[in-house]
């Protein structure tokens, strides 16, 4: 699977369905995860609430110097979309969301995805 790596972090995918992210500091060997990427909080206008999906179908795309992961949910009564870019710049990790179609997406929390459907 990809993998991502400056002087002091390396960030790779396991895995394929679903993806699990590792990061690991190579100064001093602490490895964190493997978890999933991100996962998606869906507000069904529906059924007025908010459901934690971290189910779906994924698919991973490896470019120069970033992964991108996109994770499609397809429901009775919804679908939703999104897509983060993973890069590593100036020692960090930076994770961007990406919008697809009629869903918006923005951050709430730097490990959390708020995905409202439109």
């Amino acid at each position: 699977m990809p993998t991502l790596e400056s002087g002091h972090l390396r960030f790779r995918l396991i895995g394929d369905d679903p993806p699990l992210a590792e990061l690991t500091d190579l100064t001093s060997g602490a490895v964190w995860g493997p978890v999933p990427p991100f996962t998606l909080d869906v507000y069904s206008v529906a059924l007025r609430r908010t459901e934690d999906r971290s189910d779906g179908v994924y698919a991973v795309t490896p470019g120069d110097g970033w992964i991108e992961v996109t994770q499609t949910v397809d429901d009775v009564l919804f679908s939703a979309e999104a897509t983060v870019r993973f890069t590593l710049e100036a020692g960090d990790l930076v994770a961007r969301g990406v919008a697809h179609g009629a869903t918006h997406i923005r951050s709430r929390r730097a490990d959390r995805l708020d995905v409202r459907a439109q």
